[in-house]
């Protein structure tokens, strides 16, 4: 998510860090343990179509955390996808992560949007998500099994938190699993774009924004499609005011068209304004995306900002393809894993190539804002969206 440098930056719970490195201990002994090699029935899920595992629904015990989900590690096995969705709609976080050995790449309790210090980068989700491990390059070789365990937070504050629904019944998380193999150098990403009235692009064709997009993503060796193109109704609605713990109010710019298969929604909307209660006077973001990564979730989806708010009636935002290729490719980048290079209070990403001048700058206007790097693209690439290419 990228905004015209907000001049006033979020508190600091948004980007509390967690001060851990991978570590050896004495493996935890949990009281509650889900073994991911005895349930559930293999399914196709929304994604690519298949290569899914549901597993059993996992209750939320009363201090807001589920068992701890052990998952085999297979031979050959470079990664794993979990798409994880708690019901009734809760915010949530993956809040501890291990492996047989002991080795910490998550370390239990850390509060913020998410950790900025530990081995994997894993963010809160509203109402659902997708967790794609790792999230960083790099060689990545759990012993045995990985230990997951997810815990509920504030949707507000981003500490923790206990639920139940109103009848008194625990909520549930809902968990599906497919191990990845290692990341080809090449893939292909289809794209369903949904044009609002209030886009710049809905009369004319937008063929030379998805150059000026391409133009970005080719360097790591990605290439987008348009796969659908949708142009809503000239009545319909095109803005949206919204906060990262509610992404409701964005579902009528999807107008019912998600649909399933692995393409990254992305809306040309109208104004938006990103309301958030701790950090103050609400923003117009030229770009936003709910999850990192994209993939699960409600309103999963890249917003591309198409007119200014406030004004009595629509201005538009006069996107150059270029400037316009910038903005897309920065929001794929976080549908597809990536975290700022850099943020506005100097916190950096978890790549090693990686800075200020890099297209994941939280403000890729700047000039010096340029580019991917080959560890953004293997990250990227990694995504099960990716159509993976010899």
């Amino acid at each position: 998510m990228i905004g015209r440098r907000p001049t006033r930056l979020a508190p600091a719970v948004l980007l509390a860090s967690c001060g851990c490195s991978p570590g050896v201990g004495d493996p935890a002994t949990p009281s509650r343990v889900f073994d991911a090699s005895l349930p559930s029935d293999a399914s196709a899920t929304p994604g690519d179509g298949g290569g899914w595992t549901t597993l059993d629904a996992m209750p939320v015990a009363a201090d807001g955390s589920a068992a701890d989900l052990r998952l085999p590690w297979g031979d050959g096995q470079a990664g794993v996808a979990l798409a994880v969705s708690a019901s009734p709609f809760q915010c949530f976080q993956l809040d501890s992560l291990t492996d047989d050995d002991g080795v910490v790449y998550v370390p239990p309790d850390q509060w913020g949007a998410y950790c900025t210090s530990c081995d994997q980068r894993v963010s809160v989700a509203a109402g659902g998500g997708l967790f794609v491990l790792p999230s960083r390059a790099g060689t990545f070789q759990p012993a045995a099994a990985l230990h997951v365990r997810f815990a509920l937070r504030d949707c507000v504050t981003l500490t923790e938190s206990t639920t139940t629904t109103d009848a008194g019944a625990p909520a549930v998380f809902t968990v599906r699993e497919r191990p990845l193999g290692p990341p080809s150098t090449h893939g292909t990403v289809s794209l369903r774009v949904i044009v609002t009235p209030a886009s710049v692009f809905y009369g004319p064709a937008a063929d030379a924004a998805l150059a000026a997009v391409n133009d970005q993503l080719s360097a790591v060796g990605i290439a987008a499609t348009w796969g659908e193109a949708i142009r809503l109704p000239a009545t319909a609605g095109s803005d949206a005011t919204f906060s990262r713990s509610d992404p409701d109010p964005l579902l009528p710019l999807l107008d019912g068209t998600t649909g399933t298969g692995a393409t990254i929604p992305v809306v040309l909307a109208g104004c938006l304004l990103l309301s958030d209660p701790l950090a103050g006077t609400p923003y117009e973001p030229l770009g936003y995306t709910p999850h990192i990564p994209g993939g699960a979730g409600p309103a999963d989806a890249v917003y591309i900002k198409g007119s200014l708010c406030g004004t009595p009636q629509p201005v538009a935002e006069n996107w150059t393809a270029a400037a316009f290729g910038r903005v897309a490719a920065h929001e794929i980048g976080h549908y597809l894993g990536l975290y700022h290079s850099v943020e506005a209070d100097g916190t950096t990403d978890q790549l090693a190539n990686t800075g200020a001048d890099n297209l994941m700058n939280y403000d890729p206007s700047v000039s010096t804002a340029t580019g991917l790097t080959a560890e953004q693209g293997e990250v990227m690439r990694r995504h099960p969206f990716v159509s993976q290419a010899p």
